[in-house]
């Protein structure tokens, strides 16, 4: 091993060269190696964003579907909701019933104060 307080690994040769050019020569490296990291990352970033344009294309499909699907069974509840509507007129002040009859909402009409 080296002298008590030397930094070195053992087995490693003093280097001959001057302080300020193994800064220079390390400082170097750190520099491409840091190139190198930012290269891989941008590689992956490319990749994740190949990926996610095809993730769009499949959500857009996908939009389509759903509002054909929508679109099917509007046609089939629609009459029946018009039928429903019909038969609610029959019954007179049926919203004001069904509001009254609410389990929310009595205490947010007995809690306002009556000058609203």
């Amino acid at each position: 091993m080296g002298k008590k307080g030397d930094k070195r690994k053992s087995g490693a040769a003093p280097s001959d060269e001057p302080a300020p050019k193994r800064q220079k020569q390390s400082k170097g490296r750190a520099e491409a190696e840091a190139e190198e990291e930012e290269e891989v990352d941008i590689q992956a970033l490319e990749a994740v964003d190949v990926i996610q344009t095809k993730i769009e294309a499949i959500n857009a499909q996908e939009a389509e579907e759903v509002a054909r699907v929508r679109k099917k069974f509007w046609k089939l509840k629609d009459p029946l909701l018009q039928e429903r509507n019909k038969a609610l007129e029959g019954i007179e002040q049926f919203w004001v019933t069904v509001v009254r009859l609410s389990l929310h909402v009595p205490p947010l009409i007995l809690s306002t104060p009556r000058s609203l």
